[in-house]
């Protein structure tokens, strides 16, 4: 198993966002398991419009090894960067702004790690979002110590419609890397009884993720 201890903070429109949480994985299935809770989030904002990238900054990171594509976690040298930009729209195209997720891991022992997360940006959507089933990511080789992907989402509304979200995200071994990088694709799922609790700041997000060509 292996463990993330995550540290956010920073703002959505102009909004407070921090707190902590942690995910726990299993590589040898690909199934994972994350909790946050938040002292501050803004009240304009939901987790679904990142499509819960709050967490997913680190949902392949312990994922099933598929085809002898090593997860994030057998490739890095034991500091990496994971930069995640999000940009919103109304389903006619119209722009709802952008965020930004920024995390730098580093190993403390070989199943523990600590992300500190910064989030900025801004969100004029609607709050009242479903959690997303989960995303596919391809990332690409940029260069020895590089993946870069991107991929775009539509985000339900409660009560009819959607947001449409485009993904940037960013892999970078700042430590250097085990083994030369391949393109390969990400690929998460998230189980039924993932929440989002706005009253108890209070996210929960099991699934399955797998790494593959």
């Amino acid at each position: 198993m292996a463990s993330i201890l995550f540290y956010y903070s920073g703002s959505i429109n102009a909004q407070a966002i921090d707190g902590n949480g942690n995910i726990c994985s299993d590589p040898s299935t690909g199934k994972f398991t994350a909790a946050v809770k938040f002292d501050n989030f803004p009240s304009t904002f939901h987790p679904a419009a990142v499509g819960v990238s709050l967490i997913s900054l680190s949902c392949s990171n312990g994922s099933y090894s598929s085809y002898g594509i090593p997860n994030i976690l057998d490739i890095t040298n034991g500091i990496y960067r994971s930069r995640r930009i999000v940009d919103f729209s109304t389903s006619t195209g119209a722009p709802l702004g952008q965020v930004i997720l920024d995390g730098n891991f580093e190993r403390k022992n070989p199943d523990l790690y600590i992300a500190q997360v910064s989030i900025s940006g801004t969100y004029l959507g609607n709050t009242n979002l479903i959690i997303p089933h989960g995303y596919d990511l391809p990332l690409t080789v940029v260069n020895p110590t590089k993946l870069e992907g991107n991929f775009s989402l539509d985000i339900g509304i409660q009560t009819g419609g959607i947001i449409q979200t485009q993904h940037n995200h960013i892999f970078e071994f700042l430590n250097g890397t085990t083994q030369v990088l391949n393109d390969c694709t990400t690929e998460v799922y998230y189980d039924n009884n993932s929440s989002w609790d706005s009253v108890n700041k209070t996210l929960f997000l099991p699934g399955l993720s797998i790494m593959r060509i």
